[in-house]
């Protein structure tokens, strides 16, 4: 997959003077993730939407004579500080409201910090044209700062491109230093004048387009402005050579609506990790489960194979654990003994606890009757029973007693013993 997409813009005042500039073809660049150049040359913006189909990031490099690098002396402050600050800081090395503008501070060395300004507007405008393309990252740099540094130590790096009526002049002093102007109409005697200007005379390795390289070179050494300049012809490889997290990204200062959606690459491993923890915990309460199921068919086998060897002849019904409970109920009344919910026993049972709890209470049963397997005892009156000590006591002898509205006590096997 595709790494990054460079776009080369235009100059605002050229794209605000031809309105029919997004159907103009721009220079781009896509690299791989290994950092390959993988393919180059001029499409519109909408040929290369589909073209940064899928790309981690998509990099605008805004024209040199559309970003000011301005230096400012500032107090010890924090980053959060100092981003506040900043527009009151550099108010007066602009021509325009501070509101205006889009600007991001580099790191301050020195008490000083370098900080990239354009114009706010024309920048959202380029994002509003890229934010719903289909890519993980949009950011936007000043194409000077990216210039490939001159080989001699005290010489800087310049970019002289011819196209469409204007000349675009890059300058790049140093790591964060540089400067840019967009000339109209403007010959390249002229323009090479300019460029040695704005350097301040200073020795220049200059980065030419290779179909123009020989004459610039020549128009440079009659002149006699190219004594101590050195010539080189710029391509991709040239003009992204100090790409770096250095240089300032002004898109950090738009609007996070021109951000693309949640970078899921940083997220992997915490997703992994997360992903991880939910399988190992499935996994567990699968083995869990499968571990008592096995332990509840090794239970259900014992039931049925101790009933099997003490019913033989039986047929296993579905509810085993009741048929042999009436298998030993039955049992128990074969031998003389009774079952625990048989009438003689409850009766027994009730009338025992009766007795005890109504002990000089003046209360009478009206009738006694069994029915499926259920005691129901009509009282005369329940206002003289006390129902709940009556409840405890039945309890006590593993029955249990529900007190109906119509004065009828329901009692049957199952209270705590």
């Amino acid at each position: 997959m595709a790494s990054t997409l460079y776009i080369s813009l235009p100059p605002r005042g050229v794209a605000q003077s031809r309105p029919d500039w997004l159907t103009t073809p721009l220079s781009f660049a896509l690299y791989s993730a290994e950092g390959q150049l993988m393919q180059q040359g001029q499409q519109t913006l909408a040929q290369l939407r589909s073209l940064a189909d899928g790309a981690r990031q998509l990099s605008l490099l805004l024209a040199a004579s559309d970003v000011s690098l301005l230096s400012v002396a500032v107090p010890p402050m924090t980053a959060a500080k100092l981003k506040q600050a900043l527009p009151n800081l550099i108010e007066e090395q602009l021509s325009s409201d501070p509101a205006d503008a889009a600007m991001v501070a580099g790191e301050v060395s020195d008490g000083k910090v370098q900080v990239a300004v354009t114009d706010r507007a024309w920048l959202e405008t380029a994002a509003n044209l890229v934010k719903d393309w289909n890519v993980r990252k949009i950011t936007a740099f000043p194409a000077q700062l990216l210039l490939e540094a001159a080989p001699a130590m005290d010489a800087a790096s310049a970019a002289f491109e011819t196209a469409d009526a204007y000349t675009e002049i890059s300058l790049r002093k140093g790591v964060l230093d540089g400067a840019g102007l967009s000339l109209a109409d403007t010959s390249t005697e002229d323009a090479l004048r300019m460029l040695n200007l704005i350097a301040g005379g200073t020795a220049l390795h200059v980065l030419v387009p290779a179909q123009e390289l020989q004459a610039v070179q020549s128009i440079a050494q009659s002149t006699g402005l190219g004594a101590d300049w050195s010539f080189a012809a710029l391509n991709w490889s040239s003009r992204l050579a100090s790409v770096s997290a250095r240089v300032p990204d002004l898109m950090l200062d738009i609007s996070a609506l021109h951000k693309p959606a949640i970078d899921w690459a940083a997220w992997r491993w915490p997703l992994g990790l997360v992903a991880a923890v939910v399988v190992l915990n499935i996994a567990a309460l699968n083995f869990e489960w499968f571990t008592l199921k096995r332990e509840a068919k090794a239970m259900n086998d014992a039931i049925v194979q101790t009933y099997r060897s003490s019913f033989p002849k039986d047929t296993l019904s579905s509810d085993l654990p009741k048929q042999m409970e009436q298998k030993l109920d039955q049992a128990r009344r074969l031998s003389g003994q009774f079952a625990q919910n048989d009438f003689a026993i409850m009766d027994a049972q009730f009338a025992q606890v009766w007795d005890r709890v109504m002990a000089g209470k003046g209360a009478a049963i009206t009738y006694v009757e069994f029915k499926d397997h259920v005691l129901h005892v009509k009282l005369k009156s329940v206002s003289g029973v006390p129902v709940e000590e009556l409840r405890q006591a039945l309890a006590e002898q593993a029955l249990k007693m529900e007190a109906g509205s119509d004065g009828v006590l329901h009692i049957s096997a199952g209270g705590k013993k």
